[in-house]
């Protein structure tokens, strides 16, 4: 009764993993939702297959994995109906909750909140809502997913379905917004905002360079 409690008053946020993104989940974005979101979030993380070989961006299997992800969050509506939720990459960590700003972005005409990827929809954290609409938007997604090389373009290719908006730069942070919107492979004289909600360890290849990348941005918000 008490665990049926805290599902009814928490938001879900989803997230999932494989194999090659274990060290990623364990190591950053867990313990930065234990230390700021438990309290506001209920985590819902699915560990999937290794359906990418690699587990890097674009490389053989990396559709299919997303096409995975595609499903879980079908099965986040269902398990919302009409009700916020968040959906995280597993290569992010965590330094506020957003909880205020999700209920201050997704208003009732909003289907969807997304972090801001260089001026486009980022598909690896946004806030929606289980609404009729949005599943419809999910469905199209699933049938259409292997036309593209991942999620995001296809959601990016089919964004007038929905009504979006983007969350500030300087809040939801990806490296890509702050240096010219290019693969990062260990510049750390970038100039990034102190105070964040949270960094996406995108615009970089790899799970080494995904490391690299979050002890970095962590040391420079002074936890």
């Amino acid at each position: 009764m008490v665990i049926t409690n805290i599902l009814i008053m928490k938001t879900r946020l989803y997230t999932f993993f494989s194999e090659s993104h274990q060290e990623i989940f364990d190591n950053y974005f867990l313990p930065s939702f234990n230390i700021h979101l438990s309290d506001d979030f209920f985590l819902v993380a699915h560990r999937t297959p290794q359906v990418c070989v690699s587990g890097d961006f674009n490389t053989e299997g990396f559709s299919e994995a997303m096409g995975l992800k595609l499903g879980i969050l079908k099965k986040a509506i269902e398990e919302n109906p009409d009700l916020p939720f968040v959906y995280a990459d597993c290569d992010i960590q965590f330094f506020k909750s957003p909880l205020k700003d999700m209920h201050k972005y997704l208003t009732p005409d909003v289907d969807m909140v997304a972090q801001d990827d260089v001026d486009t929809i980022c598909a690896g954290f946004f806030f929606a809502r289980g609404t009729q609409k949005f599943a419809k938007f999910i469905d199209h997604m699933i049938k259409v997913n292997h036309y593209y090389a991942n999620d995001q373009i296809a959601i990016n290719m089919h964004k007038v379905l929905i009504k979006y908006t983007l969350l500030p730069k300087s809040k939801y942070l990806t490296v890509g917004n702050f240096n010219g919107g290019v693969v990062w492979e260990g510049d750390e004289t970038i100039s990034i905002p102190s105070d964040i909600v949270m960094h996406h360890a995108n615009f970089t290849i790899g799970v080494k360079h995904k490391l690299h990348m979050l002890q970095w941005v962590k040391s420079s918000q002074h936890e």
